[in-house]
Formats: C-alpha cells, sequence, structure tokens
C-alpha cells in the first residue's frame, strides 16, 4: 500500500508567487471584513435605529435651539412629534416648510409637536434660515452628528413620525408627502 502522498511546498518561482498570491488576496479580504464591521459598529451606536425603525423606540437627545435654548426629546413624551432633519442650503426642505406650519398649525392645538433637528450646516446659516422662514416650531443644532447618526440620517431632508410612547411611527426619506402625513398623524388619534 502506498503512504498517503504529504503535502509539498511550491517547486517553482511560479508556484510560490501564486501562494503568496492567495495569501494575501484572503488577508485583505479578512481586514476588509473586520474594517466594514467596525464602521458600521461605529455608525450605529447601540441605542441607535434598526434599518426599518418603524415600532422601535426613537432615540432620546438634548440639544441646543437655534435661538440658544435646549430642547430635550423626553420633555415632549406623551405627545406625538414630527421629527424633521434639515440644513439651510437644502432646497428640499425649504419646500418642506409650508407642510410643518400646517401641522403646527392644524395639529398643534391637538397635542402634536414638530421638530426641526439642523444638520450639515452651519449654526449661523441655519439660524437665518430658520427667522427668513419664520419657522413656528423649534429647531435644534446637532453640531456633532450625534442624533443625525443614531437615527441613521443620510442626507435631506429626513423626517420622522414619532407617536406618545416615544416610538417611530413613520419615516420619509425625501420630500414630504403632506397627505401621507395627515392620514398617519389621523391614526395616531392625538387628543383633540
Amino acid at each position: 500500500m502506498d503512504p498517503t502522498p504529504s503535502p509539498t511546498l511550491p517547486d517553482t518561482p511560479e508556484d510560490r508567487s501564486r501562494t503568496v498570491g492567495v495569501i494575501v488576496a484572503a488577508a485583505v479580504i479578512v481586514v476588509t471584513v473586520l474594517l466594514g464591521a467596525i464602521l458600521v459598529a461605529a455608525q450605529r451606536p447601540g441605542d441607535g435605529l434598526p434599518p426599518d425603525p418603524i415600532g422601535a423606540p426613537a432615540p432620546g437627545f438634548e440639544l441646543p435651539t437655534l435661538d440658544g435654548g435646549a430642547l430635550a426629546l423626553e420633555e415632549l413624551r406623551g405627545q406625538p412629534v414630527v421629527l424633521t432633519f434639515w440644513a439651510s442650503w437644502c432646497t428640499t426642505c425649504k419646500d418642506d416648510v409650508p407642510t410643518l406650519q400646517r401641522v403646527v398649525a392644524d395639529w398643534g392645538p391637538r397635542g402634536v409637536q414638530v421638530v426641526g433637528v439642523v444638520i450639515e450646516d452651519s449654526l449661523r446659516a441655519a439660524t437665518l434660515a430658520a427667522e427668513e422662514a419664520r419657522l413656528r416650531y423649534p429647531s435644534v443644532y446637532d453640531g456633532a452628528d450625534e442624533v443625525r447618526t443614531a437615527y441613521g440620517v443620510r442626507g435631506t431632508p429626513e423626517t420622522f413620525l414619532l407617536d406618545g410612547d416615544g416610538r417611530v411611527a413613520a419615516r420619509w426619506i425625501g420630500p414630504l408627502p403632506a397627505h401621507e402625513l395627515e392620514l398617519k398623524l389621523a391614526a395616531l388619534d392625538p387628543v383633540p
């Protein structure tokens, strides 16, 4: 009976080059996967929203308002909140303002709150834009991108509807569909 052949080392320079190439490629793949996992973990803190956030608890925050005060999301618990991420340079964000102002006028007396979260902008530019638009709702400044990261926001505008228990009831990426927002608000049945 022939003994089982033992593995042999590459005999030729070409064989050795091929083996080294395979080892290097495998190492590159492992490092890439590990770095990707680290980046994903850094972008999504443990208390952040899942990719499909409906029903998930909204991450809390306390940030400075554009008028010099402070606002904590926890202060609004018990009331539905329309949370909109915006920037002064964002044209679509400006287009959403009339819809958000109507929510303040129509739903504010029924307990609905609207809060803007300024991202990707300077405090000065955002303050001037809010004054120019005569916003009737507060906006907070997320200069460190902590809230943006916790909510998984990739750009502006992005809007979340939170129910009175602080859970995400709806999410819109891009322009805010006024009719759909009205339907979602009605479904939450805020106190008249």
